[in-house]
């Protein structure tokens, strides 16, 4: 990644890849991002909230071992859900429904933690927001409500040679991050529904 100025500043963000799914698939590949930088800001003043290194580790974990019971597992089904009632405006009431019911009950499969890298500087300053811990600290962080899929590269998608993520539905869903898209939405939407239990 490069810009007229050098070498990109790189913030990272970390997103289940459901997040993905849902921004790709039917949010008009517009996605909700919170960065920081760098990767692992170790001794640095971002908190835990804000390091993208430790979110990979703690979303790595019960997903590669299928823990339904996981605290950050179901803190980030409800910020899924919370993302779908903010959509409900573009969706219509039966797709806001299903999208929700969606984030609700998906196969854990779908919690594989990969990572946005963003060209902080190839974003308009008007687009980047403090909010929530980079408010309270000096935080190197933004929240960016607005991403298009040309703004980012991602991270660590490797349903080839990670056996955790070795799954037809991850491999179709995800072939547009290698710039094959093969799965219309509405095939997205069956194959998320089957996953459900």
């Amino acid at each position: 990644m490069w810009h007229s100025g050098g070498m990109a500043r790189r913030y990272y963000s970390t997103q289940p890849f459901l997040a993905w799914c849902l921004s790709h698939f039917f949010y008009d590949e517009r996605h909700f991002a919170y960065v920081g930088a760098p990767f692992h800001p170790y001794k640095r003043s971002n908190p835990g909230s804000s390091n993208p290194w430790k979110i990979y580790g703690a979303q790595y974990e019960p997903w590669y071992d299928r823990d339904p019971y996981d605290a950050q597992v179901e803190q980030k089904r409800r910020n899924l859900r919370k993302g779908v009632a903010f959509q409900a405006h573009a969706l219509g009431p039966a797709l806001e429904y299903t999208l929700a019911w969606i984030c609700e009950n998906v196969d854990q499969a779908f919690f594989m933690p990969i990572v946005y890298v963003v060209d902080i500087d190839s974003i308009d300053p008007v687009r980047l927001h403090k909010s929530g811990s980079a408010l309270l600290v000096p935080s190197d962080e933004y929240t960016v409500g607005d991403l298009s899929e040309d703004e980012f590269e991602v991270l660590f998608f490797d349903s080839e040679t990670d056996v955790a993520a070795n799954d037809t539905d991850l491999r179709a869903l995800g072939a547009a991050i290698d710039g094959v898209d093969v799965v219309a939405p509405a095939d997205a939407l069956d194959r998320l529904l089957r996953r459900c239990t």
